[in-house]
């Protein structure tokens, strides 16, 4: 489920992707593979710099680098410049120009130590020993690995020479990675060199995260991730860019499963309801128009995964550019080996109305026959929701008829309802009857929510403190209930 592992296996699978970088392990081979993409797409926008175990779009960033190129143009476009080569995450040659080939780059001597970065030294020592998400991303990657030799061992089908194959093509990366590290390096012979230039502005722009900068060009996904706090993480799991993929009007993904004898199965399609690259939500199923291709692509990575010795459900995200009325450029971006978050609305869809996925549709069909359809999340949010319960839930849904009915296999579903009183949020799974029914009692959803919250009265305000305990002083070291304490119950509403 990396970064680059991801791009290996849509390589290997001939999927449509958008051109990137080898994985690189430190900030110098990452700015010069930068500079190799930007030279060989002189018209990019933005890139997207990702951590090889980065998820959920959390290990995500946008770096900006039009006012590069536009400031670079003559140098970009002088028919003088040394030439360069453009790798693929295989290390094969994309694109060669003028007279010097990406090869002899690898055998010229290193001359030059420093880099553009001098010296970027990273104390590892001052890195929090008890860094959960590292400790627990090394050790899942071990139990993977070991569960994936042990499947390899007992799979009497298993194509041996495409795993072969696989490891060889990661060798290529590395070795890809390592010829621009020392291109970077014998390239670099003074800073007044306009290569040198060019790639000093780009690790400058990675720098430029401060959002009071008028001028900034770094923005994260997370918004308690800098610049300072990412470099770190580069040199412990690995970044890898890639073009961002301009113009696309959706998000969607394919799920499958692939079981221990490795046959595989298409699960479901989606619409993915991002908010920048993080998921918020989806819509089930995924546009009529690119429906059947992603359950192509989906499986054609399934099988390569289940060659591989992959047992696991499987998740592939993709970018939809439209470049017809009815024709559609599919651009994969990452492989999920894990359950998804689209997979508790579909498997609550399942469960009670009792049907399955009819291919190749990709639609679902109940028991009945029927057709349905579904909008979920599991961030619908107010601060107005700390003041409802599991109860008045309950209460409310029914009293507007938009609870689930199992006669008419319509309505809402609520999870995750243990979130409301503390973080105001709930998860949802309206399923209706087509894409705008279940959009429809999707929104209903929120309007009812927000409305009701409004009448209820909050869980905890300091008079409540004060008239449960009219007996004890009431002083600021008094306090028997606290703002993070919302729980209510039978006693405060006879104390109200």
């Amino acid at each position: 489920g990396s970064k680059e592992g991801s791009r290996l296996a849509f390589e290997a699978c001939n999927i449509p992707h958008p051109l990137g970088t080898p994985l690189a392990r430190d900030v110098d081979t990452l700015v010069f593979s930068i500079g190799h993409l930007l030279k060989a797409n002189p018209d990019t926008c933005r890139i997207v710099i990702k951590l090889n175990e980065g998820f959920s779009g959390e290990g995500n960033a946008v770096l900006y680098v039009r006012d590069i190129l536009r400031k670079f143009a003559d140098y970009l476009d002088n028919s003088d410049n040394p030439g360069y080569c453009v790798v693929n995450e295989l290390g094969n040659e994309i694109q060669e120009t003028h007279h010097r080939s990406f090869h002899d780059d690898i055998n010229q001597t290193e001359e030059n130590n420093q880099g553009i970065v001098m010296n970027h030294a990273i104390q590892f020592e001052q890195l929090d020993q008890e860094d959960h998400y590292t400790q627990s991303k090394q050790n899942h990657g071990k139990r993977r690995v070991s569960s994936q030799q042990y499947v390899l061992s007992r799979r009497t089908t298993a194509s041996t020479e495409s795993t072969i194959d696989l490891f060889s093509k990661l060798e290529l990366s590395n070795t890809a990675s390592q010829s621009i590290y020392r291109s970077r390096q014998s390239s670099m012979t003074t800073p007044n060199n306009v290569d040198f230039q060019f790639h000093r502005a780009i690790h400058l722009a990675l720098e430029r995260d401060d959002p009071r900068d008028a001028h900034r060009t770094m923005y994260f996904c997370s918004p308690i991730e800098t610049w300072k706090t990412f470099v770190p993480k580069i040199y412990i799991f690995g970044a890898i860019a890639e073009l961002f993929v301009e113009n696309a009007t959706a998000s969607p993904s394919v799920q499958c499963a692939i079981d221990s004898s490795g046959q595989v199965e298409i699960l479901s399609t989606h619409e993915q309801v991002l908010q920048g690259q993080t998921y918020k939500g989806c819509v089930f199923p995924a546009n009529d128009g690119y429906n059947q291709l992603l359950q192509t692509y989906g499986h054609r990575i399934a099988e390569f995964l289940s060659s591989q010795g992959v047992v696991d459900n499987v998740g592939v995200d993709f970018m939809c550019v439209p470049t017809t009325e009815q024709e559609w450029n599919l651009q994969a971006l990452e492989i999920n080996i894990r359950l998804c978050g689209t997979t508790h609305p579909f498997m609550t869809l399942k469960l009670l109305t009792g049907g399955a996925l009819h291919l190749p549709s990709g639609k679902y069909r109940t028991h009945r026959g029927e057709t349905r359809y579904y909008v979920a999340t599991d961030n619908m949010e107010d601060p107005s929701f700390t003041s409802i319960t599991s109860a008045d839930i309950i209460e409310i849904f029914s009293a507007h008829n938009l609870h689930f009915s199992h006669a008419t296999h319509v309505g809402v579903v609520f999870h995750l309802l243990g979130c409301l009183s503390e973080w105001g949020k709930v998860g949802v799974t309206a399923i209706g009857k087509s894409r705008e029914h279940a959009q429809l009692l999707f929104d209903q959803t929120r309007e009812v929510l927000i409305e009701e919250a409004t009448r209820i009265p909050p869980l905890w305000t300091p008079d409540m403190e004060n008239d449960a305990c009219p007996f004890l002083p009431h002083t600021s070291n008094c306090h028997l209930f606290s703002p993070s304490s919302k729980v209510r119950c039978k006693t405060d509403a006879i104390l109200e």
